[in-house]
């Protein structure tokens, strides 16, 4: 018997050896490609076959049945922040233009009018115009993301997103919300939903009939053929909330590599560095914030290595300044006491894998967010980088480097994040496998998107309860007039005989 059931799970595993997978990723930022590569990867080394669309190119010969077209340039993220981090944190205009751009690509047109055939296609869940790509090829669509998702992304998914519990992944709020806070939270989760169904959706019709065909199923409809979503993101890091089965956090740092060496330059300067370093990796600062940051990490009785794009001189020696720099293996290095950061998820992850305290001077909501979420846990402290003076962010550094706590409390949470049965990689890789071998998701997935909102809401409940309780309360109403009515025409009767 136990050797009948090796060969039904052989047999079981064999349907998805060999599968033929298509990756469309196309934000092309280094970020949100880079930490994937891990996953490709993984799936490769599984049997499967790859056509990769993307940005970044894996830069490994070694790696067979990897099939990859390049298929925008690469973007620093620091040219476009100002247009794509506005105020209201996004912009859903540079997506599409930048993805209607990749379909434009001659080698992307050739794909899309070959006769090819694949078993599942894997694209970025804030790409919709991509889910087409899974009703070209009527197969499952797995969707992946390098973060949380926003609020509304889970209201579609049909999971609870409860608005005064789980507020937007932007919003930096902690339980339990006040009134104002609920009221932004709620006002975030549905005027985005509502943004979203008026005004993007329609466009992203539009980009899926220019480049699929007019017959093409619109964004609402393709969802039907989204088999699950990888979160990249732990729930330690982030809001508590239940989920669905579908939707599946992979715990976070599938980006984290194997150690290599460092640079000669910046080994020999660790090594000299009798205190410990201090790294900073920050991406676009003021030359004010700039100047505080430099004359601070000169006075400390620590050196520094800064990743900086501009030129920066420092005459004490104590600090390396490059444009470039082997951030996770640096911050692998025992050396490394301290990181300075701007807040993004894939720099909190490495730190709090490699167990280095933060002070985090965050620039966009997410990364305040994320720096709200560190501060609570103890393992980071955060500032205002427009607002902060000199010697308040001289003492934020002095207090992290010399108060135990903030390691201590950064070992603590290291422990936390890596107690889990499987790694995140591991999760992710089996859970394509899954969807290939039973050819999608489709009896894990919950129907409440299905039913209109005031059911959703139990407003119909409700009121049919308002109803019987107002019912009774007149049928009472009712019951004392009458009884009244009766009490009296009986005592007028009786007077009346009387006289």
């Amino acid at each position: 018997m136990p050797f009948l059931q090796l060969v039904l799970t052989s047999i079981l595993f064999a349907k998805c050896d060999g599968a033929r997978i298509l990756v469309g990723i196309s934000s092309p930022f280094a970020e949100n490609q880079i930490v994937f590569q891990e996953l490709w990867k993984g799936l490769l080394e599984k049997g499967h076959e790859l056509t990769l669309l993307t940005t970044h190119s894996m830069n490994n010969d070694s790696l067979t049945n990897l099939e990859e077209i390049l298929w925008h340039e690469p973007i620093e993220k620091n040219r476009v922040h100002q247009r794509l981090f506005a105020f209201t944190n996004y912009d859903y205009n540079l997506p599409l233009e930048i993805v209607d751009r990749e379909l434009n690509y001659s080698k992307v047109k050739e794909l899309l009018h070959e006769d090819r055939e694949f078993d599942l296609v894997i694209t970025e869940y804030h790409v919709s115009v991509l889910y087409a790509l899974a009703e070209l090829y009527n197969c499952p669509l797995l969707l992946i993301s390098n973060t949380d998702l926003s609020a509304y992304m889970y209201h579609n998914f049909g999971n609870p997103a409860h608005p005064a519990y789980n507020p937007d992944l932007t919003l930096p709020y902690k339980h339990p919300l006040n009134f104002m806070q609920r009221f932004i939270s709620t006002s975030v989760l549905y005027g985005t939903k509502l943004f979203y169904n008026l005004v993007v959706s329609k466009k992203e019709n539009a980009l899926i009939r220019k480049h699929f065909g007019r017959n093409f199923s619109t964004v609402q409809d393709l969802q039907e053929r989204i088999s699950a979503v990888l979160v990249n993101q732990n729930p330690i890091l982030g809001h508590i909330r239940p989920l669905v089965p579908t939707i599946v956090p992979i715990g976070g740092a599938l980006h984290i590599k194997p150690p290599q060496p460092l640079p000669q330059t910046v080994e020999s300067f660790i090594e000299s560095s009798p205190n410990g370093i201090i790294y900073v990796s920050l991406e676009s600062i003021s030359s004010k914030t700039l100047n505080i940051i430099q004359k601070s990490l000169e006075e400390v009785p620590y050196n520094s290595i800064m990743r900086y794009d501009g030129n920066l001189v420092s005459d004490t020696g104590k600090l390396l300044v490059d444009q470039w720099t082997p951030q996770q293996d640096i911050l692998r290095h025992r050396g490394v006491k301290l990181f300075i950061t701007h807040g993004g998820a894939q720099s909190v992850e490495e730190a709090i894998y490699f167990k280095v305290p933060m002070l985090m001077l965050p620039t966009h909501s997410d990364q305040r967010a994320m720096a709200h979420c560190m501060l609570s846990k103890d393992v980071a402290l955060s500032l205002n980088h427009d607002a902060m003076k000199k010697k308040q962010f001289k003492s934020a550094i002095l207090d992290l480097l010399e108060n135990a706590k903030y390691r201590r409390k950064m070992k603590y949470l290291n422990e936390l994040v890596h107690d889990q049965p499987f790694t995140g990689l591991e999760t992710a890789i089996w859970w394509a496998d899954y969807v290939i071998r039973n050819k999608g998701a489709r009896h894990l997935k919950h129907n409440n998107t299905d039913i209109p909102w005031y059911q959703y809401l139990l407003l119909d409940i409700i009121c049919f309860f308002l109803s019987i309780f107002l019912l009774m309360i007149f049928l009472i109403y009712l019951t004392i007039r009458i009884i009244t009515y009766i009490v009296r025409w009986c005592c007028f009767k009786k007077k009346e005989k009387v006289q």
